[in-house]
């Protein structure tokens, strides 16, 4: 049973690895206890402010204060002092954070006028959390003047000691690589050091919506993707990704795929964990960059220069050129003059703005959770993880044509261009119409039983679409609730390893992805949490009340005797089943049984990919049941259920 929160001294990982962050220096007595009381003050005047009633402003602004909070939190929470200089930071940072926070309360906001290095934050709907984000802005903005600006994002490197109260002090003091004239620079935090992956690539995403909402000028047809090292890599998965974003890209440096920058031999990878590579392997996404031009750096003696060297083949595959700068003699660091010439064509690049509606788009994906490129949207697959390709032309005002493979259902958005009015789709060779007084520019096509036809959107329906596609990790990229038990389990055996993996999970999420977990009690679990919220099911059907509710629709069997699931059948007292799967409550929704995300281990940022499917059955009396102990492991079809 668990509904208490966990003590922050539980964590020390037992798996043979190195702890990631790495455990910090000692904190002398005298400085803990000064800032210790001097952070519960300011924690005060945070409480006093939040007790009292708040406008929209306020909520929008309190993430700039509570950042600095967080930030001496963590560090002394959790034995994240790296330096002894940071102890002075973590004085600053405090003093700053009183600043902002006595303004605020008079209804002031001194700090989002007239600076050019600004630190903000805001609160992520993944958890709750504040999170920081690094902003550049112009020499000559001037709130109000009309005019947009370009963004640039730029992604740092990989830094395992690079807590909040770093990154806020470094972004505080430091304008970086690149600072291209009338032009914001966003420096995202990326929830740490997972090369922007997972809730790393969400935070990314949050950090643009926030200086929207903040409202900055920012022209969306202007954005530029940026980053070097594991900046690079998340640059590149990034920019292939979500081509439609980014009037350029610019990676240095980097890793773009999993088995050859890792050395990896297939035989020793289930095949399942191979199909997975296919999340973030940037090269299985080049034909998208047909929409994002690409400057790559790379040092001429650097080692990550396989990055971009791999997606140039990969790009020349798909009948794609790639810009790609090589600073001479050089390792793992920018040229000056090389770095100059690549400012240059970037400049040059972003000076021309995104066309929202191109004529003609390429695109391919893997999974429904990359579904959009511009005007058209995937809504489902043949089949996921397997390569589906789209081509689309606009071949006048009023016709469309598209050729299409894995693809079994999509959208056309012409959105907000109420010229725009489609009286003719043709797909695969098939023509479809509709009468002029039907046109529009926002229409549904769905193949059943090998014909294409108009059609609705699939919502409510148990299918495989945008934001319900597997694996298990993918719950942690938007909102979720770990859901704990409230009874008695089956079995002393499984409720003691769920129970580990509980606190495991905790402690990872906060070391990995900085936020901390939202639980609730399975007795305590609102209608409201159910309607926002992925959940997160820890226990069994005995000491889990909402899995005892919803068991009967799941494709799961689960008694005190057996467990039942694909085509396995083992003992409840030695296994422990986990799997993703729409939420029987809310099909909008995942459930999540005994699971937060998947990949253990802490070498490379580039083995930071999904381990497990959506579901798996392991046997936890084997010394590394994620290994030795999978009984059975695999994907459900595009209607969720177990392929036969």
């Amino acid at each position: 049973m668990l509904g208490f929160l966990l003590p922050s001294s539980f964590g020390q990982q037992t798996d043979a690895q190195k702890r990631i962050p790495p455990a910090g220096i000692p904190v002398p007595d005298a400085i803990r206890t000064q800032l210790q009381q001097r952070l519960q003050g300011f924690q005060g005047q945070i409480a006093s402010f939040e007790a009292r009633p708040q406008s929209d402003l306020d909520q929008l602004l309190l993430p700039d204060v509570k950042i600095y909070e967080k930030a001496v939190r963590y560090s002394l929470e959790h034995n994240e002092f790296f330096r002894t200089n940071e102890f002075a930071i973590a004085s600053q940072l405090i003093d700053e954070g009183v600043k902002r926070m006595e303004a605020l309360a008079k209804g002031k906001s001194p700090w989002t006028d007239g600076a050019r290095m600004v630190v903000r934050g805001y609160k992520s709907r993944i958890d709750d959390s504040v999170q920081p984000y690094g902003l550049i802005i112009p020499t000559n903005y001037k709130p109000g003047d009309g005019k947009l600006y370009r963004l640039d994002i730029w992604l740092h490197g990989r830094d395992e000691t690079l807590s909040e109260l770093k990154f806020i002090h470094d972004r505080s003091s430091k304008l970086g690589e690149f600072q291209p004239a009338d032009t914001f620079v966003l420096h995202p935090y990326g929830r740490y050091c997972n090369a922007f992956k997972f809730a790393g690539e969400t935070d990314v995403m949050e950090a643009i919506e926030a200086l929207h909402l903040v409202g900055y000028s920012i022209d969306p047809s202007r954005m530029v993707m940026r980053g070097f090292s594991m900046g690079g890599a998340g640059c590149w998965h990034l920019a292939a990704h979500y081509a439609d974003q980014w009037v350029c890209a610019s990676p240095g440096a980097g890793f773009v795929e999993t088995a050859r920058y890792l050395h990896l031999n297939p035989d020793s990878v289930p095949w399942y964990e191979q199909k997975l590579w296919q999340w973030y392997d940037a090269t299985d996404y080049a034909l998208n960059l047909f929409h994002c031009p690409v400057v790559a750096y790379s040092g001429e003696l650097d080692k990550q220069r396989q990055a971009a060297e791999m997606m140039g083949a990969a790009m020349a595959a798909e009948g794609l050129p790639l810009i790609h700068l090589i600073g001479p003699k050089t390792e793992h660091r920018y040229e000056p003059e090389t770095k100059k010439l690549l400012a240059t064509i970037v400049d040059t690049i972003a000076r021309t703005d995104k066309a929202e509606f191109p004529r003609e788009i390429r695109f391919t994906t893997r999974t429904l959770r990359y579904a959009k490129m511009h005007w058209l949207a995937l809504l489902g697959l043949e089949k996921q993880w397997e390569r589906a390709d789209a081509w689309g032309r606009i071949d006048d005002p009023r016709k469309v044509t598209l050729s299409l493979t894995n693809v079994s259902s999509f959208l056309l958005d012409f959105q907000p261009d109420p010229s725009r009015k489609i009286e003719e789709v043709e797909v695969n060779g098939s023509k479809l119409s509709l009468r002029p007084k039907e046109a529009t520019n926002f229409l549904v096509v769905t193949k059943s039983n090998g014909a294409w036809a108009f059609s609705e959107l699939p919502l409510g329906k148990k299918v495989k679409q945008p934001g319900l596609t597997g694996p298990i990790d993918d719950a942690f990229t938007e909102r979720f609730i770990f859901v704990t038990p409230s009874k008695t389990a089956f079995h002393k055996e499984t409720a003691d390893w769920i129970d580990k993996e509980l606190k495991r999970a905790v402690f990872e999420w906060r070391a990995q992805f900085r936020g901390d977990v939202q639980m609730v009690r399975d007795v305590d679990l609102k209608d409201w949490q159910i309607r926002q919220s992925h959940l997160v099911l820890w226990g069994d059907p005995r000491s889990n009340t909402m899995l005892e509710r919803i068991l009967p629709q799941l494709p799961l069997k689960w008694s005190a005797e057996e467990i039942r699931l694909a085509k396995s059948s083992v003992s409840s007292r030695e296994a422990v089943p986990l799997l993703i799967y729409p939420n029987p409550l809310n099909p909008e929704k995942y459930i999540v049984l005994n699971s937060g995300f998947t990949f253990r281990g802490f070498g490379s940022n580039a083995d930071q990919t999904p381990k497990l499917p959506d579901y798996a059955l392991l046997n936890i009396t084997k010394a590394d049941p994620f290994k030795s102990g999978v009984i059975a492991a695999g994907f459900f079809d595009e209607q969720w259920e177990v392929s036969p």
